[in-house]
């Protein structure tokens, strides 16, 4: 709809609901149960979201379009060793996601998401313009090899690369800890069509971040490598540009949450008071001793539910009365906590189980982007006569396999679930991660089959891996990534929408936040797996499981040791999910009695 339209809307139901029908998307239901007004203007819905999903979407194309190729370009242009490189784009990436919970953090404590998105996307800007400046300037980068001969670069281009880098990680941390939340504010969780709705975005915004992944490893790759890497990160940085002005033109559209402070100083204070209140015997069961809950400086219903997990933490809420409490030594009559306050905290300490349990299923991912890329590497990539795939590319299948499983899963699965159960969610976000966790350690316990016959074939032509490639088609390694993409469907999308949905909410974009430090998590797990097993697994010769030499490695036996973790981490997550309860079960419980 027309904003100028939509600013001379007159303030009755009839006139709003009559412009609401010029829109393609909005019917009644959904401004009632997704849109609020401002200065006269309607925010929130779908065409809010839809902007929100171009944000990420830009941002997804402009990060990975840099970071997909980015270790052939710092061993081929920048000159570092290929070791070097491989660690330099490892710590890019863990440290972008681990930035997230510092995102969190700001949002929560001083900008609100929206702010918090606007300031990452302009960070990111600022990083991925000295990226340009890096690969096209010949001061700012070491000159072309001439022939087997290449320079080292300088202390001063190092830094220059690096500083650009991180400056995108900062950025990266601010944007993604809070787009996804962003997002979802627009849709009214406390009716049962706003939460559907809300569903679905997180469904969609799973497939817009999958498009823009399959983008970035197609066509952005293709252009560094067929064009020049200055042309490519020219389009990664028109990205990042777009995906900041549409930020600000979405900005009167969008419905904006502001920040409700300090989410540490909250904890902390919490977890204080309990422990001054330690040795008051009390039942805590009259309303009367527990400071209930009270209206804050943010527009959300609050609704102090009392719960029966974490029990010490509820004499935090305790009125203090030192004459009553003559054992207390240096007693003080305090009211620091409210019942709301500690149930929050509660909320928080009661998803740290689940992601604990989680980090497995990024490591089993992290093997897709490493270990099977090297096993392509030494296949029959030979796609007709005059073209081969690059082995780096086949990780599109993960993308297209996530695509097409959240596809199905949006326009079939979800609707004949519902149906069936008979409840507004089809599938439990919990059990969406767990199918997640399933199909991620099915994918690897097929790769290990996989490299079996391929070391099978490589003993028996006697190849290295100098030889073109072994006389079997790479497409055998397509079910693992596809699995793996199923995977992220369910896994990844169910992760957004459980750290978000049962986050406290103040607490939201931390949430967000902690949900993608996972990937992180996964990643250094990963790293930690490979040393392990090295060092327990060396023979007569000091080689272990995973040498320079794939065809000599044993990497089918190290597939099946991730494997088993991950499935001991999903054994885990099982029992931490059973005794998990969904903050809507608590409401439901507390009315029953």
């Amino acid at each position: 709809m027309d904003a100028k339209v939509i600013a001379h809307l007159p303030g009755t139901t009839t006139d709003v609901l009559s412009a609401l029908e010029l829109g393609r998307h909005f019917n009644e239901r959904e401004a009632s149960c997704c849109f609020s007004f401002r200065k006269g203007i309607a925010t929130g819905g779908w065409r809010a979201a839809i902007l929100v999903m171009g944000v990420e979407f830009l941002e997804r194309l402009a990060t990975l379009g840099i970071g997909f190729n980015l270790v052939i370009y710092l061993n081929s242009r920048m000159h570092l060793p290929l070791a070097t490189s491989a660690n330099v784009v490892t710590n890019f990436l863990g440290t972008s996601f681990i930035m997230c919970l510092l995102g969190g953090l700001v949002a929560d404590t001083f900008l609100g998401r929206f702010r918090t998105v606007a300031v990452g996307a302009s960070i990111q800007l600022i990083g991925i313009l000295l990226i340009v400046l890096s690969a096209t300037l010949p001061k700012i980068r070491p000159p072309t090899c001439e022939g087997t001969t290449c320079d080292s670069p300088s202390t001063h281009q190092v830094a220059i690369l690096y500083a650009a880098l991180y400056i995108i990680a900062l950025g990266t941390g601010g944007l993604k800890s809070c787009v996804s939340g962003l997002g979802a504010d627009q849709f009214d969780e406390e009716n049962d069509q706003g939460r559907k709705m809300m569903q679905s975005f997180f469904n969609w915004f799973g497939m817009a971040v999958s498009s823009a992944s399959v983008l970035a490893a197609t066509m952005m790759a293709y252009i560094q490598d067929n064009v020049s890497y200055g042309v490519g990160y020219l389009l990664s940085l028109s990205c990042i540009s777009g995906s900041f002005l549409l930020v600000m033109i979405a900005s009167p559209l969008l419905h904006h949450k502001p920040a409700s402070g300090s989410p540490i100083i909250l904890i902390y204070n919490i977890f204080l008071a309990a422990w001054r209140n330690r040795k008051i015997r009390h039942p805590l069961t009259r309303t009367s001793d527990i400071i209930c809950c009270q209206q804050k400086d943010f527009d959300e219903k609050i609704e102090a539910i009392r719960t029966n997990q974490f029990l010490f933490l509820d004499k935090a809420a305790l009125n203090v009365n030192c004459k009553q409490n003559p054992d207390m030594k240096d007693c003080i009559e305090w009211n620091i906590s409210t019942l709301q306050e500690v149930e929050d905290v509660k909320m928080f300490l009661r998803l740290l189980p689940i992601l604990a349990t989680t980090i497995t299923f990024w490591t089993c991912n992290a093997q897709m982007i490493t270990f099977s890329t090297q096993q392509a590497s030494t296949l029959d990539r030979r796609l007709g006569r005059h073209f081969s795939i690059p082995a780096a590319s086949l990780t599109v299948f993960v993308q297209l396999g996530c695509l097409m499983t959240l596809s199905i899963y949006e326009k079939l699965l979800i609707p004949l679930i519902r149906r069936w159960r008979r409840n507004e969610y089809g599938v439990t976000s919990l059990q969406r991660i767990g199918i997640g966790l399933m199909l991620s350690s099915s994918s690897l316990l097929i790769a290990s089959l996989v490299e079996k016959k391929r070391l099978r074939i490589a003993k028996q032509f006697n190849h290295s891996t100098d030889a073109a490639w072994l006389p079997m088609s790479v497409f055998y390694l397509i079910p693992q990534y596809w699995l793996v993409g199923m995977g992220d469907a369910f896994g990844y999308v169910g992760q957004l929408e459980f750290f978000y949905r049962e986050s406290p909410t103040r607490m939201r974009s931390l949430g967000s936040g902690l949900s993608l430090s996972s990937i992180s998590l996964g990643f250094f797990f990963s790293s930690t797996l490979v040393d392990v097993v090295n060092r327990f697994s060396r023979n007569a010769a000091n080689e272990g499981w995973l040498t320079n030499d794939l065809n000599t490695s044993r990497l089918d036996n190290f597939y099946l040791f991730v494997a088993s973790c991950s499935i001991l981490s999903l054994l885990a997550y099982l029992v931490c999910s059973q005794w998990y309860v969904y903050r809507d079960q608590w409401a439901i419980h507390q009315n029953k009695n």
